[in-house]
């Protein structure tokens, strides 16, 4: 972190600071102006204090105030969307922000969501061959590491050949488990075979068509693959009885090519950690996953308050709003207990970190906290839609913090605990003492 040379020096920065930050999180999220559900600026509805403070620092304990001070090493970047509930008028949103997409951030598990949605919304056109009921089990046909590599670039997309040189089916469970174990529990396994399911092109495609222009969905997760294989699906089949299987989905090879980001800091840190070895200078993210701050709100906006953006996943059925609704809901550790798992010590604080913050203000029966958030690399993002069971007020809250004191990338050496888990905390009890306290 920044340090500063003696107390007049520190004390004309902070003001100096303080002075920009109550600028830049008063001012409105910009937002075509006619945006679905946007309040209107300076209507009734909306002219009370904002949730996010526009003097940000101040509202933080002295321990945190560096990442506000120092935010552009940090990559902090804040939105708080406000559903505004108006008597005899449609529910409204204002959104406030604070450095909302100044630069890059990597999104770890928080993109989990959007293979699930892109799963789902793929079920009812091509490529698939029958109707996939949500509870059946899935078998995967995938191909060998070294028939895969033997293959030549033309091979590679040729189904018939991939489709003869796999290993035995394997059992992976259902869409509907796989939805529950990376949503819930963020198993890395489960998202891996929905961006199975879905396919690197489909994926991609399926979010720009519901107006997340953004998405970048270039890999799986912790799944060592060369950019070819990552655009390798393999083939699917179902149960057809009597043990049997039947084919559901081919084996699919993506021809899209990604554009760039248009975005800064996609170069971080000074040395990381490849193969064993240190490498000297930054860590290239140009070819990994994106979604965009703003976009990661507009995705909880739209499946829990779909009337107040134009983001659309058309192609989701209610019984899928209701899977990932409740997915996002459920609590990790009762979720885990049920299936002997181990999750370690404080799941709440690991899965859902700022609704221990809301539980200082709510009683936590009253606490409805649908999220999916992640960690990797030093950054911790949290994207969540707090509401109140007794009044139905409700806010979205999404963060990102980069924690990298050393900055290395890649040698699990990261201030989660020291800086970003007690960030989420006092931004949870923040928000909730502005939105539900009033």
């Amino acid at each position: 972190m920044s340090g500063q040379s003696g107390p007049r020096g520190a004390a004309a920065l902070a003001a100096a600071v303080l002075s920009l930050l109550a600028a830049e999180t008063r001012a409105q999220v910009p937002r075509p102006a006619d945006a679905p559900g946007q309040c209107a600026d300076g209507s009734p509805a909306a002219s009370g204090d904002a949730i996010l403070p526009a003097r940000l620092a101040d509202s933080l304990s002295p321990r945190l105030r560096p990442l506000v001070t120092d935010a552009e090493t940090h990559r902090l970047q804040i939105l708080v969307g406000e559903v505004i509930e108006r008597e005899g008028q449609k529910p409204c949103l204002r959104q406030r922000g604070y450095r909302v997409d100044a630069e890059y951030f990597y999104p770890a598990s928080s993109i989990k969501i959007l293979a699930a949605i892109a799963a789902l919304e793929s079920l009812s056109g091509e490529p698939w061959t029958r109707d996939v009921n949500l509870a059946e089990p899935l078998y995967v046909h995938a191909p060998s590491r070294a028939a895969f590599e033997g293959l030549s670039a033309a091979d590679r997309h040729d189904a018939k050949v991939l489709a003869e040189a796999t290993f035995e089916p394997t059992r992976a469970g259902s869409l509907e488990a796989l939805i529950a174990a990376s949503l819930v529990v963020s198993s890395n396994a489960a998202f891996n075979r929905l961006f199975d399911v879905a396919g690197h092109e489909h994926l991609n495609r399926a979010m720009w068509s519901a107006g997340l222009d953004s998405a970048r969905l270039r890999h799986r997760l912790f799944s060592p693959r060369t950019k070819q294989q990552e655009r390798f699906s393999p083939a699917i089949s179902v149960p057809a009885g009597r043990g049997a299987l039947e084919p559901a989905l081919p084996a699919r090879t993506s021809d899209l090519e990604l554009p760039p980001l248009d975005i800064t800091g996609q170069k971080i840190g000074s040395t990381y950690i490849e193969d064993g070895a240190v490498r000297t200078g930054p860590m290239d993210f140009s070819g990994f996953n994106y979604l965009s701050l703003r976009d990661h709100q507009a995705l909880m906006i739209a499946l829990h308050r779909p009337e107040l953006t134009d983001v659309d996943f058309s192609g989701l059925g209610r019984e899928h709003r209701e899977l990932l609704t409740e997915a996002m809901l459920r609590d990790p550790a009762a979720f885990a207990e049920e299936r002997g798992q181990d999750l370690g010590a404080d799941p709440e604080r690991r899965f859902k970190p700022a609704r221990p913050g809301v539980a200082e203000v709510l009683p936590r029966e009253r606490i409805r906290y649908y999220n999916k958030g992640g960690r990797a690399y030093g950054f911790h993002i949290e994207n969540a839609y707090i509401a109140d069971a007794r009044s139905d007020r409700g806010v979205f809250l999404t963060a990102v913090a980069y924690v990298n004191e050393n900055r290395r990338l890649n040698d699990n050496v990261y201030e989660y605990d020291e800086l970003s888990f007690p960030l989420f905390h006092e931004l949870g009890e923040l928000v909730a003492r502005r939105a539900f306290a009033r």
